[in-house]
């Protein structure tokens, strides 16, 4: 990973932090083959981090080499630490560099079934945009619109980043 570049790209201010939340949404991601067939298993909240991209699918490049992916991976990781410090259980997409397929369409499959398999009871996927315009700059958090608990977080944790 290039955690070295990730202060560059923030100040830069080149990356929009893209988080949509999923809760219980059978539909939208859950699972990963780095979990090792790891599901839910216990009775709190189990969190599933998705981390943006992988592989031969970089992502957004930032204007100093910055891989997105690289990037997603490592905030993914510093939030795991957080959330289970916090006693939560996390479950993630991937832990290394690696794309869960050598498509984006397997890869994509894969993520879903991952989702729809892991029992996650949120599902959190990280991402960063480019813009060449530095007026762009700052977080949104997206969520499934059928989703009222979704909606809730979403403007929270929103409103949070804007702080």
């Amino acid at each position: 990973m290039k955690t070295k570049k990730i202060p560059a790209l923030l100040a830069l201010s080149l990356g929009v932090v893209l988080i949509g939340v999923g809760i219980g949404m059978g539909v939208w991601m859950r699972r990963t083959r780095y979990t090792q067939g790891r599901v839910k298993t216990g009775a709190g909240p189990c969190i599933l981090l998705d981390a943006g991209h992988g592989g031969f699918d970089p992502g957004a490049l930032g204007s100093d080499g910055a891989h997105e992916d690289d990037i997603n991976l490592s905030i993914t990781m510093m939030v795991k630490a957080e959330l289970e410090a916090r006693g939560y259980e996390v479950l993630l997409t991937r832990e290394d560099a690696q794309a869960l397929d050598h498509t984006k369409q397997g890869d994509m499959r894969k993520r879903r079934e991952i989702i729809a398999n892991s029992g996650a009871d949120y599902v959190i996927s990280i991402h960063l945009n480019a813009n060449t315009d530095a007026s762009c700059s700052g977080p949104i958090v997206l969520h499934h619109p059928t989703s009222e608990r979704g909606g809730e977080i979403a403007r929270t944790l929103q409103k949070t980043l804007n702080e």
